[in-house]
């Protein structure tokens, strides 16, 4: 049960909070928003609201922006040093030594994710002086969480602890997975939306290598 203390002196009473007093347009705007998230921009309103434990579905809705705003931060004071990796190390995007970079984005609870790990793992091994292939947890897992995911899945090559997409200038993924493809200096090519065989990315490197 959320409540809401607002400025006294205003006539209209809250539809919702029938204890207070709030301009019914603040009210109107409320209205729209989930309980756990009313926001009142005005500086004179105090505001008292207990904000209820998110669900896993509200962390999956909240996942791509909280990620895009952790990019955009990090991508601000990005070092010359590169992305960091989970197991150590950083690398650069723009230096790949010749290869294509393939980064792709997944879950734990995503499904078709499983099905395509398998088909990036020998896509990677099969061309390891052709491409490089980066993986980003879409719900910016960290630490020996987001490792036992990667051992869940399979995952058999590097992942980015910071995720690219801002500073490539790309919005935050609408569905799972996904993949950006860059060039041999680290600027987009395209974005494959879906799973992906290992068929469709050798199609994507014979296309980029003509």
């Amino acid at each position: 049960m959320c409540w809401v203390r607002c400025c006294p002196g205003f006539p209209t009473p809250c539809a919702r909070c029938p204890d207070s007093r709030i301009w019914s347009h603040c009210c109107s705007r409320a209205a729209r928003l989930p309980a756990s998230v009313w926001i009142f921009p005005w500086r004179s309103c105090s505001v008292n609201i207990p904000l209820r434990k998110l669900s896993a579905l509200d962390r999956r809705r909240l996942a791509p922006a909280l990620l895009w705003l952790v990019a955009t931060l990090a991508a601000c004071g990005q070092s010359n040093d590169g992305y960091p990796l989970l197991d150590g190390g950083a690398l650069r995007l723009d230096q790949a030594d010749g290869r294509l970079t393939f980064i792709n984005y997944w879950a734990e609870w995503c499904a078709p994710c499983r099905e395509e790990i398998p088909e990036l793992n020998a896509f990677a091994a099969a061309h390891p002086e052709r491409v490089r292939v980066l993986s980003v947890n879409f719900d910016a897992v960290t630490g020996d969480a987001l490792r036992e995911q990667i051992t869940d899945l399979d995952i058999r090559f590097p992942t980015l602890l910071v995720d690219p997409r801002s500073a490539l200038g790309v919005p935050p993924p609408q569905g799972l997975p996904e993949t950006l493809v860059l060039d041999r200096h680290g600027q987009l090519l395209e974005i494959r939306r879906g799973p992906q065989t290992r068929a469709d990315l050798e199609a994507v490197l014979a296309r980029a290598e003509r």
